[in-house]
């Protein structure tokens, strides 16, 4: 799945007009083999305020995989990273907080279970 979404954004301080442009990109693959799933996923925030020229833009990368052990369990493990630019905040979510510009990066392993 990819998917583009745009926003702009107007706001006046004193005389000056400044525009925020923000565009966010987002890509999404899952890959099954019987039991198994690989997923991919690359999400680029742009980010850009007119008046100073600043860039606040961030990319997420996350890899995955679901090993369906029955109808009703699985359990999964996933990786992520967020690289942002010079003073970007973006950060992977439940993780601590970023200075502008870190990276952040992210784990986690489970098991699902439907009752």
């Amino acid at each position: 799945m990819t998917a583009e979404y745009g926003t702009r954004s107007t706001r006046t301080e004193g005389l000056t007009r400044i525009r925020t442009l923000t565009v966010l990109q987002q890509h999404q693959a899952n890959y099954t083999q019987g039991a198994h799933v690989l997923r991919f996923s690359h999400v680029h925030s742009k980010n850009r305020d007119s008046a100073s020229g600043s860039d606040y833009s961030g990319k997420l990368l996350a890899l995955g995989y679901v090993n369906n052990l029955s109808k009703r369990s699985s359990i999964y493990a996933t990786a992520s990273r967020v690289q942002n630019s010079a003073k970007g905040k973006f950060l992977i979510p439940g993780g601590s907080a970023v200075l502008a510009g870190q990276s952040s990066t992210g784990t986690e392993l489970g098991i699902y279970h439907s009752f």
